[in-house]
């Protein structure tokens, strides 16, 4: 079963068992931070670090929604203990950032000598 089809029955179970109002949905983006062991963003500091051309995605206005998994956590928590119920994409910042300024934001804390070529993605 793809991830997405399995995602939305899973939701709505949920709201079936419990019913919407006891019912808290979270959407979550791109999760990161300590323990994440899919190198999805931590590949990006490493490569740009080890200096040298890096290709990137795109053409560097895809935007970017990130969070990180300790900021998620807290806020799971809270929601949970104050009761709430509903559905919640959960991505951040609000403005999602082009993938340009995440990738020369990184590129700005280290002193590598990076250059990035931006590769056309692949559509179908």
């Amino acid at each position: 079963m793809p991830y997405g089809l399995g995602k939305a029955l899973s939701e709505q179970i949920a709201r079936d068992v419990f019913g919407e109002e006891r019912t808290l949905v979270f959407r979550p983006g791109l999760i990161i931070g300590p323990g994440d062991p899919t190198d999805r963003f931590t590949y990006w500091p490493v490569r740009i670090h080890r200096g040298g051309e890096v290709l990137a995605p795109g053409d560097g206005t895809d935007p970017v929604q990130i969070i990180d998994v300790r900021d998620f956590g807290e806020w799971l928590i809270e929601m949970a203990e104050a009761g709430e119920s509903g559905t919640y994409n959960v991505v951040g910042p609000r403005t999602p950032r082009p993938m340009a300024e995440l990738l020369y934001g990184i590129r700005a804390v280290t002193t590598a000598e990076s250059t990035f070529t931006w590769v056309d993605t692949l559509t179908s």
